[in-house]
């Protein structure tokens, strides 16, 4: 707004960050709700992808609670850049539809921890922690298949 007018100011980045943490701990619902905290949300994201914010500059409990997908507040290690079928793993790709992959949006998910593909010690992890000894749910076997599957990909190719 005040860009409109003629005034251009410059916020501290506590002050940017204490404004974010008041938006996430909003409590409503609802489809124009959320669609206000998502907009709100993108403006910080493209904020921190300006060249003058640095990852060590984002404390680690914005980091926990950073990106807000389909009404919920996820921690930054849940999100990828590309998608993956795991239950509880969301892609950036609903964020950036309008920005594109290289945009300011995208680079802000990438400061704030939003990394390309889950690494191997992640999906032993998410593996690890699946039922055992028991038997499995049908989305439990989907999760197991889509992490062996990613786990194959990426050591063939380790070969090539």
């Amino acid at each position: 707004m005040a860009e409109k007018i003629g005034i251009l100011a410059t916020p501290t980045m506590s002050s940017i960050l204490k404004s974010f943490r008041r938006l996430i701990h909003l409590n409503n619902s609802g489809k124009s709700y959320d669609k206000r905290v998502s907009e709100y949300a993108k403006e910080f994201y493209k904020y921190v992808g300006l060249n003058n914010v640095y990852e060590s500059q984002i404390p680690e409990d914005i980091k926990e609670k950073s990106i807000f997908i389909k009404g919920n507040w996820l921690p930054s290690s849940s999100v990828f850049q590309q998608l993956i079928e795991l239950s509880g793993i969301y892609s950036r790709d609903e964020l950036i539809v309008n920005d594109g992959k290289e945009s300011r949006l995208a680079e802000g998910l990438i400061k704030l921890g939003v990394s390309e593909r889950p690494d191997n010690e992640y999906l032993v992890s998410f593996l690890r922690g699946l039922p055992q000894n028991q038997k499995l749910e049908k989305q439990n076997l989907k999760d197991a298949k889509a992490i062996l599957f990613e786990l194959q990909t990426k050591l063939v190719g380790y070969r090539l």
